[in-house]
């Protein structure tokens, strides 16, 4: 996913950038700092998979919900 990509990369160039002539913080890889704080991470989401995640949620009230605004407006397309 180009979008993704973009945002995760001006996400990774926010914390690693130098600022001001001042050297950057040195951070672990961002895989690692995407896991869950409980798993030793950092926390930070991962866009590709956050964004699947809501896709499929609403894929879910599409199909719970048949008669919503959003399901008659995409089943007329």
């Amino acid at each position: 996913m180009g979008l993704c990509n973009d945002i995760q990369q001006s996400i990774a160039g926010f914390w690693w950038s130098k600022r001001n002539e001042k050297r950057g913080i040195f951070w672990t890889k961002l895989e690692s700092m995407s896991q869950a704080k409980t798993r030793g991470g950092m926390g930070f989401r991962d866009i590709s998979s956050f964004n699947q995640a809501l896709v499929a949620k609403q894929g879910w009230r599409l199909i719970q919900n048949p008669e919503s605004l959003a399901a008659r407006i995409l089943k007329a397309r």
